[in-house]
């Protein structure tokens, strides 16, 4: 029998992760030679292994990868934040390509530093987003979207806080 082509070894192991057998996943992946990986397989490990707190395997796995994409950047950011690795998770956001950036990743980071109580912080990187967007041409109106919707679930003490800046500063 002749070994699976990079689609289905690919496919295969997103159909393990959504299955939650990551061993399945990553004997697989680990038996793929590296000249057949591509960036579908390489993003759902690292995403498996942040899912399953394991973000010191899911960094090896994205070093690896020649280029990422807005998926597994996003996940190894998500993992460090969760793992409360926030100067990581922040540092990793700073080195993402500006073309890359978009809603999702600032959210992440938004819901990051949220998650960990640094709200103060937050709200000093919130003028070097603005600035990000504006070297990409997005609207101002797309972080503050991306604030209100991250920060619904805190308490309103913390939203007074985020409407004070948003509208007395920017």
């Amino acid at each position: 029998m002749s070994q699976p082509d990079p689609v289905s070894c690919a496919s295969m192991i997103t159909v393990f992760l959504r299955n939650h057998d990551l061993p399945k996943a990553e004997a697989l992946f680990r038996a793929m030679p590296e000249s057949q990986r591509n960036i579908v397989a390489e993003s759902a490990m690292i995403d498996g292994y942040v899912k399953a707190g394991r973000v010191d395997e899911a960094r090896k796995v994205f070093d690896e990868i020649y280029e990422g994409n807005v998926y597994s950047w996003t996940s190894l950011i998500s993992g460090y934040f969760k793992a409360r690795q926030v100067d990581d998770g922040r540092r990793l956001f700073d080195r993402m390509p500006l073309k890359l950036k978009n809603v999702m990743s600032w959210t992440t980071v938004v819901l990051g530093y949220a998650y960990n109580g640094l709200i103060a912080k937050l709200v000093i990187y919130l003028t070097t987003w603005l600035r990000e967007m504006s070297l990409l041409g997005r609207p101002r109106s797309s972080l503050t979207l991306t604030i209100n919707n991250s920060m619904k679930p805190l308490n309103s003490s913390l939203k007074c806080l985020r409407g004070t800046y948003i509208h007395g500063t920017l």
